[in-house]
């Protein structure tokens, strides 16, 4: 038999942050410092959005259809763009 009903993420802790954090749709959720009242607090808010509305708009992944109108000239141009930024030391430019 299948499970009825929707799965309510666990609230754990993130140990090299010390925060506390759940996973919805394979992503980090951090609400903060771990075994607080603001992360308690937090995490009621995401069990309630999480009742309504299984999966948030804001963390759904683009359709692949999407993804496919994506032209190999405009994805040279968006890498080249992002490692102009990326090899960098401080100002000048790194032979990478």
């Amino acid at each position: 038999m299948s499970r009825q009903g929707k799965k309510v993420p666990s609230y754990g802790l993130h140990k090299p942050t010390g925060q506390a954090r759940i996973l919805v749709g394979g992503k980090s959720i951090y609400l903060g410092k771990h075994v607080s009242n603001e992360s308690y607090e937090t995490y009621a808010r995401w069990v309630a959005k999480l009742a309504i509305e299984p999966e948030p708009v804001a963390l759904r992944l683009k359709s692949p259809d999407v993804l496919h109108e994506l032209t190999l000239n405009e994805l040279l141009i968006r890498y080249l763009r992002y490692a102009n930024g990326y090899y960098r030391w401080k100002v000048e430019r790194t032979r990478e």
